[in-house]
């Protein structure tokens, strides 16, 4: 089946944008969100005909591409508060797989979820130094004024997840100024605030969901891995001084012993480190000039690819992200991330290169911990 290229046309950036954002072509919705949610059912119905699979691909290939300039707003937007709170500025960008759309609108089909109205299409996130960063930076968007409506807000860190996940999330609906092109509003972005320790851990998780096959991250697979990533989400949560993980031992001797259980049963602290040395990483850029990343994690190879575009070539970039999805093979993983280097890419997306360094090492900490101290 085929994939249509993804429609464009060129408009100029708002004043907040850097300048090599200026000179960039970018996709504009094409299609009424009637006919993207319709395209949304199609996706995620097991009976679909490979024609309506192939319209609802156009349909949503472009509904996908024409995030990337609110997208770019809200990115900038973070970046310039970032600096006004620490100096080290980790922010980056993705658009949502093709995939993880298809997943996600499976899992919810017997609900109200419209693809329309799904709020991750683009994404972007900062990780930052601590929980008072977080909080310092949460608050420079509670006082902002720009035009965009706050949506939705979920505080993981003071409210975490059962499975272990912590961090802040705000989504926000693009609202044009009256000088500006209008095409794009009310297209949703969502925008992940994660501290380090909080970042390392649901990287850890996507990295071994990959390796292991198996989709951790959405409550899927192994039990024992699940637990142990709930009880190191609470082993991180003290280290924050942060409200620890529902369900897991609030006494810290409880606590080790079970992750110590856990930890052998799953040899876990040596695959941990064996899925960090395994991986072979082959990239195809010029590190300087790269501001998009087409990132393709290979399962049969075992190795990540890397492929760079230019500031400039963001439609380029989302030609060549749809291109390698229709070829891609079911266990591969592939992504689309904008990021300042490949430095940086690798610190935003260590799930994508089985980065699980920084989590063992808290988890080989934990477990030879004294029981008693």
């Amino acid at each position: 089946m085929s994939v249509a290229s993804l429609a464009s046309v060129p408009i100029r950036c708002g004043e907040a944008e850097e300048p090599w954002l200026s000179e960039m072509d970018w996709a504009t919705p094409q299609y009424l969100r009637n006919q993207v949610d319709k395209a949304g059912f199609t996706l995620a119905d097991a009976n679909a005909t490979p024609a309506e699979l192939a319209l609802a691909f156009d349909v949503i290939n472009n509904w996908r591409a024409s995030h990337s300039f609110p997208l770019n707003n809200f990115q900038n937007n973070l970046r310039v508060k970032v600096r006004n709170i620490q100096s080290d500025v980790l922010v980056v960008q993705r658009i949502k797989r093709l995939e993880s759309i298809r997943s996600k609108l499976m899992r919810d089909q017997t609900s109200t979820l419209q693809l329309s109205q799904m709020q991750d299409i683009g994404g972007c996130r900062a990780i930052l130094k601590s929980p008072m960063h977080l909080q310092r930076l949460v608050a420079s968007y509670h006082r902002s004024k720009f035009n965009h409506k706050l949506k939705s807000e979920k505080d993981y860190v003071k409210s975490p997840k059962q499975d272990g996940y912590r961090g802040h999330h705000l989504v926000y609906q693009y609202q044009s100024s009256p000088s500006q092109n209008s095409a794009y509003d009310k297209l949703r972005i969502e925008i992940q605030l994660r501290t380090s320790l909080q970042h390392c851990w649901a990287t850890a998780v996507e990295a071994v969901g990959t390796f292991t096959q198996q989709a951790l991250k959405s409550a899927q697979g192994s039990e024992d891995w699940r637990r142990l990533f709930a009880l190191m989400g609470t082993v991180i949560a003290r280290i924050e001084k942060c409200p620890l993980i529902p369900g897991t031992p609030a006494d810290e001797v409880a606590l080790r012993a079970e992750l110590r259980d856990l930890a052998a049963k799953l040899n876990a602290v040596t695959n941990l480190s064996a899925y960090s040395v395994a991986l072979d990483y082959v990239g195809t850029l010029n590190q300087k000039a790269s501001k998009y990343f087409l990132v393709r994690y290979d399962s049969g190879e075992h190795k990540v690819y890397v492929s760079g575009f230019a500031g400039n070539a963001s439609q380029a970039a989302n030609n060549a992200y749809t291109e390698a999805e229709k070829s891609k093979k079911p266990l591969d993983n592939l992504v689309l991330v904008a990021a300042d280097s490949i430095h940086k890419l690798k610190r935003a997306y260590p799930n994508y290169f089985l980065d699980t360094q920084q989590f063992s090492g808290i988890l080989w900490n934990e477990i030879r911990s004294n029981q008693t101290s």
